[in-house]
C-alpha cells in the first residue's frame, strides 16, 4: 500500500494521480502521507535524502539538486542566505522537476506537455531531455514566442492548448509534485540546526511559501518540535496569493520598489548579484534578524544552448545504441535539427571524455571515423554499413 495520496484542499476529494487543480472544485491539491516520519538518510545527496516524506517513487531521479550552501552573510543581525543558485539550472525549481521527472518515469508517461513558465520549462526541460516533450501556451497573443524558440528541437514543439488531447499529461508550475520538491529546501534548513526564526522566501503565486508552509507541517506530524515562521514577501503592487490565505505561520509582508532597489544595491556593493525578486526577501530579513532568506545568489551560467547541448548528447547515445557505428554525419542526418557543426562538437567532446570509441575504416584514398558507445558490444561495422 502507498504511503501517499494526493487530495484537494478544499473539497477533500482524494486522487490516484497528481491533478495540477482538482477536477471538482479548482482548487489545489496536494500530496498527503498517511504516517508522515522524518527520517535524513545521510548517506545520499540531494533531496532524496528525505525520502520518507517524499511520494515513495521506484525510480528517484536526480541531477544534483538540493542540498545548496546557507550562508550566514550578516553574523550581526544572523541573517543566512540559502542560495539556489547552485542547483543544476540555477533555480530551485530543480527540486520539483527531480520529483516530476520520477513520476514520470514510474508510471511511463509517454506524452508530457508544459504549461509554459520560464524558469519551470527550463528546467524540466533539462530533467526530461530525452523525451518528447510538448510547451503549451495560455495566451498566445501575450506570449514573446521569439523567447520559446530557444527550447525548439526534434523532440519539443510548441501548441496551445486547443490541440491538446487527452493522452498527454500538462504539468503546471503549481502542482502537487512541484509542491514536494520545493518543501526541501525547509528539510535542509532544518537538518543544519541553526539557531533562526524565520525563512523569508520571494513571492508571486504563492507556492514556495505553500511549500515550506507544508514541510513544515509535517516535520511537526511526524513529532517534531519546529517553531518557523515562513515569511511571503511580495511587491506591494501585487495582491496577496490565494493560496497563501489563512495559513497558520505563514506571514506576508509587502515591500515598496524602493525597497527593492535598495536591497538590490546593498547585496551588490558586497559583491552578490542576485535579481530583484531575490533581494526583497533579502531585505526583509535582514530587517527582521534571526532569518534565512532564500534566493538567488549570483546568475548561473546556463542557457539553453546547455539543455540542447545534453539533449543533442542523449541523442546520440540513442542511435549509437540502435544503429550500431556512424559517422559524425550520419548521425547528424538522423537528428537535422541540430547543426552539423553541434554535433561534431558534441561527438568529439564525448571522444575525448572516453564515451565512444573511434573505428577507422580505409577506403581508398579516405580515412572513414566511425563512432560507437564504449560500453556497447557493437556488432560488425560491415553488418551495420550493409
Amino acid at each position: 500500500m502507498r504511503k501517499y495520496y494526493y487530495k484537494c484542499v478544499s473539497c477533500k476529494k482524494i486522487f490516484d494521480k497528481p491533478f495540477n487543480r482538482c477536477p471538482y472544485c479548482n482548487s489545489l491539491v496536494i500530496t498527503e502521507y498517511s504516517e508522515p516520519r522524518f527520517k535524513i538518510d545521510k548517506d545520499r545527496r540531494g533531496i532524496w535524502r528525505y525520502s520518507t516524506l517524499l511520494p515513495d517513487f521506484n525510480v528517484q531521479i536526480s541531477k544534483g539538486e538540493g542540498l545548496t550552501p546557507l550562508i550566514n552573510i550578516d553574523r550581526e543581525n544572523n541573517v543566512y542566505i540559502k542560495n539556489e543558485r547552485h542547483n543544476p539550472t540555477g533555480s530551485y525549481v530543480d527540486r520539483s522537476s527531480a520529483v516530476i521527472t520520477s513520476y514520470v518515469s514510474e508510471n511511463n508517461i509517454s506524452k508530457i506537455g508544459i504549461l509554459y513558465s520560464e524558469d519551470f520549462t527550463t528546467s524540466l526541460l533539462y530533467y526530461l531531455n530525452d523525451r518528447s516533450v510538448e510547451i503549451f501556451v495560455e495566451d498566445i497573443l501575450n506570449t514573446d514566442l521569439r523567447d520559446l524558440m530557444r527550447f525548439l528541437d526534434s523532440k519539443t514543439v510548441i501548441k496551445t492548448f486547443s490541440q491538446k488531447d487527452d493522452e498527454t499529461m500538462i504539468f503546471e508550475y503549481m502542482n502537487p509534485l512541484t509542491i514536494e520538491g520545493l518543501k526541501t529546501i525547509l528539510f535542509e534548513i532544518y537538518e543544519k540546526n541553526i539557531d533562526i526564526e524565520n525563512i523569508v522566501v520571494p513571492t508571486e503565486r504563492g507556492v514556495l511559501a505553500y511549500s515550506l508552509y507544508k514541510g513544515l507541517r509535517e516535520l511537526r506530524d511526524a513529532g517534531l518540535d519546529v517553531s518557523y515562521n515562513i515569511i511571503a514577501v511580495i511587491s506591494r503592487e501585487n495582491e496577496e496569493p490565494e493560496i497563501l490565505r489563512g495559513l497558520k505561520d505563514v506571514k506576508i509582508m509587502k515591500v515598496s520598489d524602493e525597497e527593492i532597489i535598495e536591497s538590490f544595491m546593498r547585496l551588490f556593493r558586497r559583491g552578490v548579484e542576485t535579481k530583484p525578486l531575490s533581494a526583497m526577501s533579502y531585505i526583509v530579513a535582514e530587517n527582521l534578524r534571526n532569518s534565512v532568506a532564500v534566493i538567488t545568489m549570483g546568475f548561473k551560467t546556463y542557457s539553453t544552448s546547455h539543455i540542447r547541448s545534453r539533449t543533442l548528447k542523449q541523442h546520440i547515445i540513442n542511435l549509437l545504441r540502435e544503429k550500431g557505428p556512424m559517422t559524425a554525419y550520419q548521425i547528424w542526418r538522423e537528428i537535422p535539427s541540430y547543426s552539423l557543426r553541434g554535433v561534431y562538437k558534441t561527438i568529439k567532446n564525448m571522444e575525448l571524455r572516453g564515451e565512444v570509441d573511434v573505428i577507422i575504416e580505409d577506403k581508398g584514398f579516405r580515412k572513414i571515423k566511425y563512432y560507437t558507445l564504449r560500453n556497447l558490444n557493437t556488432y560488425s561495422l560491415a553488418n551495420n554499413l550493409s
